[in-house]
């Protein structure tokens, strides 16, 4: 019996060691966890703050938007998806009223709702019971084409110098960039002015957008 309880002894302070020692590693176990779950989400606030920076930062730089306010990016990105489906045109291109083949340079204004073309020796006409429009108008060797059109419309617009006149609104096809648009055109005489034919919103509308600093992006 003497020599049982010793030996009971030693093995109740070997369990107990033992025990001892799982406990320990135990709280190794949960201090690496810990420091796992620690760098995971360290790992994520690098990922959120490198997002942002490259959002902020690195994306208004590419995209050519630093210095637009922050508010109206959203905007100007969307604006630039829409224009990189758009044909550019420059200042001034060259069209061609279909009907006829009158190759003329046009302005390309961004500023007038509607499309305009030179006209001279306007006379209206009676045909059918509708109301029709003849009129003389110039290619750009100044050769001259008589043209007659459906009235659609009487309009007011304003001139190029500030008042505001009366014009015929015809329909006509226009081919600008090997494409045929058909549009709303208003007749004038733009003796005074360098080109025969003014691009208005009417036709650059959902097809093109316009690079002032460029001419004649879409070739002769």
């Amino acid at each position: 019996m003497k020599i049982f309880l010793p030996i009971l002894f030693i093995f109740l302070l070997s369990s107990c060691a033992q025990k001892g020692k799982i406990s320990e590693e135990e709280i190794k176990l949960q201090q690496e966890q810990k420091l796992q779950q620690m760098i995971a989400e360290s790992n994520e606030d690098i990922k959120k703050d490198l997002k942002l920076f490259i959002r902020e930062e690195v994306l208004p730089k590419v995209q050519g938007l630093n210095y637009v306010p922050k508010e109206v990016r959203e905007k100007q990105i969307s604006a630039k998806k829409v224009a990189s489906d758009r044909v550019v045109l420059g200042r001034v291109e060259w069209v061609t009223i279909s009907s006829q083949n009158i190759r003329v340079k046009a302005r390309i204004d961004s500023g007038a709702a509607t499309s305009s073309i030179h006209a001279t020796k306007i006379e209206e006409k009676t045909m059918d019971g509708k109301r029709y429009v003849q009129f003389e108008t110039l290619d750009e060797d100044n050769k001259p084409y008589v043209l007659l059109k459906e009235v659609i419309k009487s309009a007011r617009i304003k001139s190029a110098t500030g008042g505001m006149e009366s014009r015929y609104v015809v329909s006509m096809k226009i081919n600008i960039g090997n494409q045929d648009h058909d549009i709303k055109v208003n007749l004038t005489n733009r003796d005074h002015m360098k080109y025969k034919f003014l691009v208005g919103r009417n036709l650059l509308i959902g097809n093109f957008v316009v690079d002032v600093s460029q001419s004649r992006l879409l070739g002769k």
